[in-house]
């Protein structure tokens, strides 16, 4: 695929392919996942918030590009997600540096709590950079939200003027978390614009914040923090349904864990739990030299007093010879 001249002045593009321009894919085929007894969300596409349903975007057309800076000297480039699901509305475009196969996504949202409340329209835009005048330059857009609304996304044009008032929605204030610069994708010295990607302030099991997948966008004459934009929040009651249960997980322990060849001459074996707890590990208390062994399901003796865990350099015992099969961990 041969390309043009750049849009950051006249230096030649080389005519290689960059590796954004293929499809980032496994090297094997796509497991299918077993369907949940308990109806949850997993590899279903979808995902309910408490009223607002996202679904994960991974196709994309491409707004604006420059082969110029960036991680390798290889530029980025920036996209919109395409196609955009019936029913669902973008809700910022996605930015990816040029040195790595198109790997990455966006989260695309519809109203489905029935108020028709939880999305709208920017007021306007605010032109957080451009990389020219003209058209076929980079232009950076971050959208106004309405009051009580805020921002998840900026949108990106190859032209001066501004994007549509439906290019990108905003989000009630309610369904949105603080969010964080995450990784760099692209920077220029002009104004002294960077692109950096977004993520959850919050982060952790309990946390609420969902990535959204989108970047942000600021410059000298447009300084915008993280807390120009935000994340999705997940208000479900059931906001862990989503997750794998025991069948899925193992589906997946079964797909992608790595297998161990062990040597038909090794003297040892992996060891279990509770192979672990009645061989290797001692409780040792303050004030008190004599060591105290774990039960064999893990719990600990009844004590108020400090506890140190100690372990043996101790492995079990081989009681077979050789494995023809390898052992998954």
């Amino acid at each position: 695929m041969q390309r043009g001249r750049s849009w950051f002045g006249c230096v030649p593009m080389s005519t290689a392919a960059l590796p954004v321009e293929r499809d980032f894919d496994l090297p094997a085929v796509k497991p299918s996942w077993p369907s949940s007894a308990s109806d949850g969300g997993f590899a279903k596409g979808s995902i309910d918030l408490g009223g607002m349903e996202v679904r994960q975007v991974t196709t994309f057309a491409k707004v604006w590009s420059t082969t110029q800076g960036g991680q390798d000297g290889l530029g980025a480039t920036f996209f919109k997600p395409a196609p955009v699901p019936a029913g669902f509305h973008a809700l910022g475009h996605y930015a990816q540096p040029n040195n790595r196969p198109l790997f990455g996504h966006v989260l695309v949202a519809r109203d489905a709590s029935g108020t028709g409340a939880l999305l709208a329209p920017p007021l306007d835009y605010a032109l957080v950079w451009s990389s020219g005048q003209d058209d076929g330059a980079g232009f950076f857009w971050l959208p106004t939200p309405p009051d009580g609304y805020k921002a998840v996304g900026v949108a990106v044009t190859a032209t001066k003027d501004k994007p549509q008032p439906g290019e990108v929605m905003c989000v009630r204030a309610d369904f949105t978390d603080a969010c964080e610069a995450e990784e760099s994708v692209w920077g220029s010295d002009k104004d002294g614009f960077s692109a950096t990607g977004l993520r959850p302030a919050v982060r952790g099991i309990d946390a609420r914040g969902v990535h959204t997948g989108t970047f942000l966008a600021r410059s000298n004459a447009a300084p915008a923090s993280a807390s120009a934009l935000a994340c999705l929040k997940n208000n479900s009651a059931a906001y862990t349904s989503c997750m794998p249960d025991l069948p899925q997980l193992n589906a997946v322990l079964a797909a992608y864990s790595p297998h161990v060849y062990l040597h038909p001459s090794d003297p040892y074996l992996p060891s279990s739990v509770t192979w672990f707890f009645e061989n290797g590990a001692l409780l040792y208390q303050k004030g008190n030299p004599t060591p105290t062994p774990v039960a064999a399901d893990g719990r600990f003796p009844h004590t108020t007093q400090l506890i140190h865990l100690h372990t043996k350099t101790i492995r079990s015992p081989k009681t077979l010879t050789g494995l023809k099969q390898p052992t998954t961990l």
